[in-house]
This record gives C-alpha cells, sequence and structure tokens, in this order.
C-alpha cells in the first residue's frame, strides 16, 4: 500500500467517524485514554484508600510508638534506624500486605484497559489505514481474528471458577502469612518495648491489623482483594497467551501497510504500541507483587523446598510475561520495517520511471515537481526510525522504573536461594 493509499484511507477513517451517527460516535468513558488514565489511577487509589479508611475506623491504622517512615526505613531500605517502640503490627506497619493491595487494585484497572484495548484494536488499525478490513475478515486471518475475539469475550460461567480458585488461593496465602509470615520474624527483631524486652512473633500475629480473631472483617477484606489481584494475573496471563498464538499465526500471512507520520504520529502503530504498554505496565506490577509474596511465603531457611518451588514459580511468571513483551515488540518492529521498505521500493521505483520486465530506466522528461515530492518521500522513508517511535530518550527513562522492579525481586529472590 503506498502513501497516496494511506492518505486516502485515513481521510476516509475520518469521514466515516465523523458522519456516523451520534450513536455510534458515543464511547465509554474506558475507551478513550483519559478514561484509560484515570482508571489505572483511581483503581488503586480508591480500593487502597477504602482499606485506610476501614483501618482508621478500626482503629488499627496506627499504634503509638510505631512511624510509617521508620517501619519503610527498616523493612524496606534496612536502614538502621534503631528499635521501635511498638508491641503491634499495624496497617502502615504491614509494608508486604500494603504492597499487594496496592498491586492487586492496579492489576484490576489494568486488566479492564487491557481487555478494552483488545476489542478495540482492529477497529483502530484500519481506521489509519494500516491493515485493510478486507484483509482482517478473509481467509486464515479472518479464522485467527474470530478466534481470538471468541477467546477474549469468555462468558461470566467461564470466569466464576477462576474467581473461586483465586479466592481459594487467597485464602491460603492469608493462612501462611498469619502462621508463618516472615514479617513477624523480622518485625520481632526491630521492636522493643519501653523497657528495653523484644516482643515476641507471637504477639504480633495476634495483635495484626488482619488477625480474623479480632478483625474478621479486614481479614476478609485481605482475602477478597488478594484474590482480585490472583484472578485479573490469571485472566491477562491467559489473555497473553490467546493474543501470542494469534501474532503466531498471522505473522507471515498479513503484512502492514506504511503510515506516513503527517497522518499519524505513531505511523498507524499507536494501537498495537498501545497494547505494549499495557503489558509493560503489567510486567512491572507482577514484579512488584512477586516480590512481596517472596517476602511473604519465603521460609527462614535458605536453600530450603519451599523457597525453591517459590523461586522456579516467579522464574516462570517473569519469563513468560518478558516472553509474551519482547513478542510483541519485536513483531511490531520487524512489520513496521518490512512496509518501510515496500513503500520505499515504490518510491524508488516512480523516480527511476522502471518499466515491469526491463532492467534500465527508461527515457522520459524531467518532471521537476513530482520529482521533487518523491524525494522527500524518498528521504523520509529512509531516515525513517526502525521503531514507530521517534522518542528515544523517553522510551530509554520508561525503562528504568521496569529495571527497579526487577533488581528488587531479583535481590528478594536471592536471599531465599
Amino acid at each position: 500500500m503506498s502513501s497516496n493509499d494511506a492518505d486516502v484511507a485515513g481521510l476516509r477513517g475520518r469521514v466515516n467517524a465523523f458522519t456516523a451517527p451520534a450513536r455510534h460516535r458515543q464511547k465509554k468513558w474506558i475507551n478513550n485514554t483519559k478514561g484509560q488514565v484515570a482508571t489505572l489511577i483511581l483503581t488503586p487509589v480508591l480500593i487502597l484508600g477504602m482499606v485506610v479508611i476501614v483501618g482508621f475506623a478500626s482503629g488499627v491504622a496506627t499504634q503509638p510508638g510505631c512511624t510509617f517512615r521508620q517501619l519503610i526505613g527498616q523493612l524496606v531500605f534496612s536502614q538502621d534506624g534503631g528499635k521501635l517502640l511498638c508491641r503491634s503490627v499495624p496497617l502502615w506497619g504491614d509494608i508486604p500486605s500494603l504492597t499487594l493491595c496496592l498491586t492487586s487494585s492496579f492489576a484490576l484497572g489494568l486488566f479492564w484497559v487491557f481487555v478494552t484495548r483488545l476489542r478495540s484494536l482492529q477497529e483502530k488499525v484500519v481506521s489509519v489505514g494500516l491493515f485493510h478490513k478486507e484483509d482482517l475478515e478473509h481467509g486464515a486471518v479472518g479464522d485467527a481474528l474470530a478466534s481470538l475475539r471468541k477467546n477474549i469475550n469468555y462468558s461470566k460461567k467461564q470466569r466464576l471458577p477462576i474467581f473461586v480458585v483465586s479466592l481459594g488461593l487467597g485464602f491460603l496465602l492469608y493462612l501462611w502469612t498469619l502462621n508463618n509470615g516472615e514479617i513477624f520474624r523480622d518485625l520481632a527483631g526491630i521492636y522493643s518495648s519501653a523497657n528495653g524486652d523484644p516482643v515476641r512473633e507471637e504477639d504480633l500475629r495476634r495483635s495484626w491489623w488482619a488477625n480474623y480473631e479480632n478483625h474478621f472483617a479486614l481479614a476478609a477484606l485481605w482475602i477478597v482483594i488478594g484474590a482480585l489481584g490472583t484472578y485479573c494475573t490469571i485472566l491477562q496471563g491467559y489473555l497473553y497467551v490467546v493474543v501470542g498464538l494469534f501474532i503466531f499465526k498471522v505473522r507471515r500471512i498479513l503484512p502492514a501497510r506504511y503510515v506516513p507520520k503527517r497522518l499519524n504520529r505513531h505511523y498507524g502503530w499507536g494501537a498495537g504500541k498501545s497494547i505494549v504498554t499495557a503489558t509493560y505496565f503489567g510486567a512491572i506490577n507482577f514484579a512488584v507483587s512477586l516480590t512481596a509474596i517472596i517476602y511473604m511465603l519465603s521460609s527462614a531457611e535458605r536453600g530450603s523446598t519451599t523457597n525453591v518451588i517459590i523461586a522456579i514459580i516467579v522464574l516462570l511468571g517473569v519469563g513468560a510475561t518478558s516472553l509474551f513483551l519482547f513478542s510483541l515488540i519485536f513483531q511490531i518492529k520487524k512489520k513496521f520495517r518490512a512496509s518501510v521498505a515496500e513503500e520505499l521500493a515504490v518510491v524508488n521505483a516512480r523516480l527511476a520511471d522502471v518499466v515491469p520486465g526491463v532492467d534500465e530506466p527508461r527515457a522520459r522528461p524531467r518532471r521537476g515537481g513530482y520529482d521533487a515530492y518523491q524525494l522527500v518521500l524518498a528521504n523520509e522513508l529512509a531516515n525513517t526510525p526502525r521503531y514507530p517511535s521517534d522518542q528515544k530518550t523517553l522510551n530509554l527513562l520508561s525503562l528504568l522504573p521496569g529495571l527497579a522492579a526487577l533488581v528488587k525481586l531479583v535481590q528478594e529472590a536471592a536471599k531465599i536461594i
């Protein structure tokens, strides 16, 4: 597809959008970028805020002698801040649970956004001229796309067993944390009473803000929020599999068209890159949640069977997520470069006025304006980035959160092996 064809396709998409009935142009708030950003921010803020409000109402959010700053410094950054005058585990002192609450609620918002972007992907890539509608509806590509749509539109009956399993896993994690949680061992070594006597682990478990014996509702809330995070992670992992299979099936039979930057600043790949971004956020969130889970589940004995199993699960989870992420980036880059090469060949042929089947260009009169335009196109194509983005600095900076989460995860995993 030439750049002129892309111009026409892009113009047709904008005309159709403008002339469509109002009821078709009205989108749900989550279907636009601002709504999706708001979802990603507000979901964890609201859920974590609800937990904090319930904690304050129950009198377990804070305790005398415990400061949030000191607890963060000693539990997260291993700073030597001296003993704490604290005899319980308040909400603000339970850093692993707060972390899981944050990552679980973020996983919920991210799952909504990811599914929304998947469902609107076909419409968006057609509207900008990246693919023809006919290419996506017929033959092997049409069959693969129909299978993909069926797999991402699962029913409530299909999701219910997954949620039940997630609740069961959340309950088991809760019991393990209550009976064997690393946080109680660590806090027992940090805390001291006013006269310097150490606090026992058993006392801290009984005074835990989420202990079901004293705060049944908070314990239930702990389990449900953890189950929501597990549920969304399982479903998103399933989506990674079905999308990955779709990409594998169509990787050689679905060529992309070149979309000039003057028509779309993402060269038509904005919708595809939004899937990459959501996957990247999911990978960071997954790494952070795994860091907290490692801390919760790990045994005090290095190299124990429990710790080895946890390490294997971490490697599989991070490996699978990274494989899907890099596969997406690789396929976008590959198809984008192929479309650029094809378009450049078309422009060079116009400049040379090549006759099909003849090696030498035929003689023709000079066409100053036309040739100048084609030269500009050729120069633009020759200088096109290898990936449909020209914000290299921003792309590099965006890697920092992922690297930080990965380093912290590796550090926690190294402690238990």
